[in-house]
C-alpha cells in the first residue's frame, strides 16, 4: 500500500512538472513576443506586428527547449535544494539568454558555427527578448510547482 502511493505522488508530481514547463514554454514565448514586439515598434506599426509574430513563431523553441534544456536544469536546481523564486528567475533569464543565440547561430551556419560578421549583431540581440522569456518561464515554472506546497 505504501509503495503504491509513493507511486502516485510521484506520477503527480511528473504532471505537476510537466504542466509547469508547458505553461513556462507559453508565458516565456509571450514574454519575448512583447519584447519584440515592442522593439519591433520603433520601426513603426508594421514593426511591432512582425515582432509579435516572429515571437509568437518561437513557441515551438520554447517547448523544445525548456523541455530538453529546462528541465534537466530543474532538475538540478530541485536536488540542490535550490527552489526560490530568484533563483528560477536568474538562472532561466541566463540560460535562455545564452540558448537561444546559439540556436540561432546554429540555425544561420547550418550547423557549421562560422562567423559571419553581417549576422552577429541579430544573433546577439537575440539574447535580450531570450532572457526576459527566460526570467518569465523560470517565475512561471517556480511559481506552479513549489508555491503551496506542491512539490518539495
Amino acid at each position: 500500500m505504501m509503495r503504491t502511493d509513493k507511486i502516485r505522488r510521484g506520477l503527480a508530481q511528473g504532471r505537476l512538472g510537466v504542466i509547469a514547463l508547458l505553461a513556462a514554454s507559453i508565458t516565456g514565448c509571450a514574454a519575448a513576443s512583447v519584447v519584440l514586439g515592442a522593439v519591433g515598434l520603433f520601426a513603426g506599426l508594421g514593426g511591432l506586428g512582425l515582432g509579435l509574430m516572429i515571437g509568437m513563431a518561437t513557441l515551438p523553441f520554447w517547448v523544445g527547449g525548456l523541455f530538453l534544456v529546462g528541465g534537466p536544469v530543474w532538475a538540478v536546481l530541485h536536488w540542490a535544494r535550490r527552489r526560490d523564486r530568484l533563483t528560477a528567475v536568474v538562472v532561466g533569464s541566463g540560460v535562455a539568454a545564452v540558448a537561444t543565440p546559439f540556436t540561432l547561430w546554429a540555425f544561420a551556419t547550418g550547423l557549421s558555427f562560422t562567423v559571419d560578421p553581417n549576422a552577429v549583431g541579430i544573433v546577439l540581440l537575440s539574447a535580450l527578448p531570450a532572457a526576459v522569456g527566460g526570467a518569465a518561464a523560470g517565475f512561471t515554472a517556480c511559481r506552479l510547482a513549489y508555491d503551496d506546497g506542491q512539490v518539495r
